[in-house]
């Protein structure tokens, strides 16, 4: 019996939400895992975007293009799904084109993503295979995408933060725009006091911190925890902060390899809770003077009036969702079962799932609002791991609700932000099920309805 998928999953598959910076980051990971020292990304012109490097190429070909197929380099530190350079072909769509160079041989392969699917067939040509001369590396090609190009400053601002720990090691990652070449610059942590350095082990895993306060009169753009693992940056996260601000704390966690990723490497997946307790025991001090500073620099008095409604309400929508559960149980029970030893019967009863722990740990733990004047023009950012929302001050509108001290009206622009993250996240329906694409309006109303209906007075927020 042949299951082999049909064609028509290439559709679904091309339906994914991605950022430019994610699907790029993958592919210049794949390089990095080469052992390449040079790469370079190419934007433009027309519709068109390349990623070359120095690295060494790749022997088998069809590997690069097979979903979940892979292959392993001795020197591959981060490849784990064989899935990062097919999810950006099928994202961009139109034609690939890979050109690997290994053991003196060029390989060189193109495919017509809308051409197959039409076919519904998965077979495509043989590669060309030529003496490769003087040529080394890999350069994949993205032509006729479907897809607008990214911007080139926010695309710069974001590799440099990813691959800060490739390019301290003296890796060197450009990007070729109308002519003009730039080289990513590492993002490095501000100037900060009252430095803490620890290293741990949770469950055999290890892990390096380096954390302290930032100086009065500098910015802090990435707060919180950077998150590290070989020659990228994983995630950045209020996780380890606890109830504390996390707005003039800086820090990172270098992970050891025994750690495991997510999908497209942007978060850890396992022993989270662990982890932020075992920064936090370490942190507390500097936490609870940084918070001090924060409140001193800005009073929170809104962001934490915000911050206990939005609470409420994910309290509220997490009760829906067991009583919406238990319904389904009810309804979806059938036939009955002999309990032993008492000659009477039972219902079977179904394993009761509650929403996930994201989620559950924001209603349970809090969820925590601040204001951030460097976001890039977004209203917002949700750091789910934290439990934590940043809302831009510089927004004109939200700068307005501030002034007014609207607690509601900025509690419901974090729930969006909340929610856009949410569904941002691999198989979102996991993190909240009630929340999709048709559905979000319903959803909304159930947040809005687990919020008070106080009138008390407005709060008084110094300066």
């Amino acid at each position: 019996m042949d299951i082999t998928p049909h064609v028509e999953l290439l559709r679904a598959l091309r339906q994914q939400s991605f950022k430019h910076s994610t699907l790029i980051a993958e592919l210049v990971d794949n390089s990095l895992d080469a052992a390449a020292s040079r790469v370079e990304i190419s934007i433009g012109p027309s519709k068109h975007i390349s990623i070359s490097d120095d690295g060494i190429g790749c022997e088998d070909i069809a590997a690069m293009l097979t979903l979940g197929g892979r292959h392993n380099h001795k020197s591959t530190r981060l490849g784990r799904y064989g899935i990062g350079l097919k999810d950006a072909a099928l994202y961009f769509w139109g034609i690939t084109t890979i050109e690997t160079v290994h053991k003196s041989e060029v390989r060189r392969i193109s495919v017509n993503w809308p051409m197959l699917e039409s076919s519904g067939q998965w077979t495509v040509g043989d590669p060309v295979v030529e003496s490769a001369g003087h040529q080394r590396g890999t350069k994949i090609s993205f032509a006729q995408i479907i897809r607008n190009l990214p911007q080139v400053e926010p695309l710069l601002d974001e590799l440099g933060y990813v691959f800060a720990p490739a390019i301290m090691s003296g890796r060197q990652i450009s990007l070729m725009t109308r002519g003009s070449r730039r080289l990513c610059t590492a993002y490095q942590l501000p100037p900060i006091s009252d430095v803490v350095e620890s290293t741990f082990e949770i469950n055999g895993k290890g892990a390096r911190l380096h954390a302290g306060i930032v100086l009065e009169g500098h910015s802090n753009k990435r707060s919180g925890f950077i998150f590290q693992h070989g020659h990228r940056s994983i995630l950045n996260s209020a996780l380890g902060c606890g109830h504390y601000n996390s707005s003039r704390i800086a820090g990172i966690v270098e992970l050891d390899g025994k750690w495991a990723l997510s999908k497209n490497k942007d978060d850890i997946t396992e022993l989270q809770d662990e982890l932020g307790e075992a920064i936090f025991a370490r942190c507390e001090g500097i936490l609870r003077r940084a918070d001090i500073q924060a409140k001193t620099i800005d009073s929170t008095a809104l962001a934490d009036e915000v911050s206990k409604r939005l609470t409420e309400a994910l309290q509220s929508l997490g009760a829906t969702r067991r009583r919406e559960a238990r319904d389904r149980e009810n309804k979806q029970t059938e036939g009955t079962v002999k309990a032993k030893g008492s000659g009477k019967t039972r219902r079977r009863a179904k394993r009761i799932h509650d929403i996930d722990g994201n989620i559950e740990r924001a209603a349970r733990g809090g969820v925590k609002v601040e204001w951030s004047d460097s976001l890039n023009g977004s209203i917002g950012f949700a750091d789910l791991r934290g439990a934590l929302i940043k809302l831009n001050s510089r927004v004109p509108l939200l700068a307005r609700l501030r002034r007014e001290e609207n607690a509601d009206a900025i509690a419901i622009l974090a729930f969006t932000v909340f929610v856009d993250k949410v569904r941002e996240c691999d198989g979102y329906q996991r993190y909240l099920p009630s929340v999709e694409p048709v559905s979000f309006v319903d959803s909304l109303g159930k947040v809005l309805a687990g919020m008070s209906d106080s009138t008390e007075p407005k709060i008084k927020v110094a300066g």
